[in-house]
């Protein structure tokens, strides 16, 4: 088995990374400064006509979009491990239904909330309705995951397993754009501290 992955800090590659931690797969990691244009050359293209980060290349074939490839690792070595429901598992129905929704919904979301009011984005696209329309939407968001951290410790039930992993990330970005009080929600605030406790998770967040 052979791993290499592309990433850039401060990025959805982020969520790769942790996955891969969590796994124990041995990976190499290729690294790209964004604001250097590091990422848009001919080369970086071919593996991902999108050049965005992350992409990985297992056993030499590229794939790319942090889902996917969350998804795919977890299918392919995270069953073993017990890290991911079986292929007729109920439980592999509700992994891949809360890990899309993390991921396009509530992540979805906090994109839009970012690209309204960030610092980072120009200051001519920011959009105060469009910010507040967000920021309700994430709070709905946060309350549909208050409700369902009301009977367990993980998303899946009491024990951690990937599709986590897209809501981790997801959570630490509410919080560091402030987009929403977490502390107002009990249950989806015990749930980050047990996320952002994992050494999988602080290898994430440092790579």
């Amino acid at each position: 088995m052979s791993i290499v992955l592309h990433y850039a800090p401060q990025s959805r590659a982020a969520m790769t990374v942790w996955a891969l931690e969590e796994l124990g797969a041995p990976y190499e990691k290729v690294h790209y400064e964004l604001m250097k244009g590091e990422h848009k050359t001919d080369a970086f293209k071919k593996l991902n006509p999108n050049c965005k980060v992350p992409t990985v290349v297992i056993d030499g074939t590229p794939m790319f979009e942090s889902l996917a490839i969350l998804l795919y690792l977890g299918e392919r070595y995270g069953v073993e491990k017990k890290l991911y429901p079986g292929p007729t598992e109920p439980a592999r129905m509700e992994a891949l239904s809360w890990a899309t929704w993390a991921t396009v919904t509530f992540g979805g979301d906090i994109q839009r909330f970012i690209e309204a009011s960030h610092e980072r984005i120009p200051k001519e696209r920011h959009n105060a309705a469009q910010a507040a329309a967000a920021r309700t939407d994430i709070e709905r968001d946060v309350g549909i995951l208050e409700e369902r951290m009301a009977t367990r410790k993980f998303i899946l039930g009491e024990s951690f397993s990937l599709p986590d992993i897209a809501f981790g990330g997801a959570l630490r970005y509410v919080s560091l754009l402030g987009a929403l009080d977490l502390a107002r929600y009990p249950n989806v605030s015990a749930y980050q501290a047990r996320l952002s406790s994992r050494a999988a998770f602080a290898k994430s967040t440092a790579a």
